[in-house]
């Protein structure tokens, strides 16, 4: 089996680990995270992809590595990794245009990764940066194409085009009163809780559109204790022209 050979094999064989290893215990468990959080850690290994600027250092590569491979592999690397820094960065912050962000990230760590693998010629050159190829990106390919799906779903496009939310005091002082109106559950929001209050988020079915079955309850009931705070995960999604408003919220730990 020559150099070239071995080469495929092992990169094959990595993505089908990597992509198993996603079905049976990323994916299910990602399913328990808001989209947000799992944007978040799907684009977490991509902050490590300054690493690919040792294609530039001759110790590591051979000094016969194609320059036009190197510098392409190598920049393209840093700019993936620096915009998956930024897009941590707004995840966690929650800034306007996170979507666009996200996919800028995606679609640019995507292409580099796909352009480095077409340079099949530069393969015998690698040295000691075999293990790059090999063994990392097939990491980040799998990883690049969850966060596709991630993105092509509406849930997903509705919460990260929220603009960063606060609980001003006037919005906790109405929410620990039980004023509750839709429009002040949105993603983000954090609501302190008083003794044993029950926190009850609104729901508006639309009987019209058989295909959403009507919840149980009108509400969601969620008991707390004092000291602790819910946040509200999401928030209504739209079908066509019409929409369909609901909340999501889920236990936040202890508020500050």
């Amino acid at each position: 089996m020559d150099m070239l050979a071995i080469f495929g094999l092992q990169v094959f064989m990595s993505v089908v680990l990597c992509s198993l290893l996603a079905k049976w215990f990323l994916a299910p468990w990602l399913k328990e995270k808001t989209q947000r959080e799992s944007l978040f850690w799907l684009t977490l290994p991509h902050a490590t992809r300054h690493v690919g600027m040792v294609f530039l250092v001759p110790a590591v590569v051979s000094p016969s590595l194609p320059h036009g491979f190197a510098v392409s592999t190598a920049y393209g690397d840093l700019a993936a990794g620096v915009l998956a820094m930024l897009v941590l960065i707004a995840l966690r912050s929650r800034w306007a245009g996170t979507t666009t962000l996200v996919w800028l990230f995606n679609v640019v760590g995507t292409m580099d990764l796909l352009n480095a693998l077409r340079h099949t010629h530069a393969v015998s050159h690698l040295g000691a940066a075999w293990y790059i190829p090999t063994f990392l990106v097939p990491v980040l390919l799998v990883t690049h194409v969850m966060i596709f799906a991630k993105l092509f779903t509406k849930a997903a496009r509705l919460e990260l085009q929220s603009a960063k939310h606060t609980t001003c005091p006037a919005e906790t002082s109405r929410l620990r009163q039980g004023a509750f109106h839709p429009d002040l559950w949105a993603p983000g929001i954090v609501v302190p809780a008083t003794a044993r209050t029950r926190i009850t988020v609104p729901v508006d079915h639309m009987a019209s559109r058989p295909q959403y079955p009507a919840p149980a309850t009108a509400s969601t009931h969620v008991d707390l204790p004092e000291g602790s705070a819910v946040e509200v995960v999401h928030r209504g999604y739209v079908h066509g022209s019409r929409a369909i408003r609901f909340a999501e919220v889920r236990a936040a730990g202890r508020s500050t």
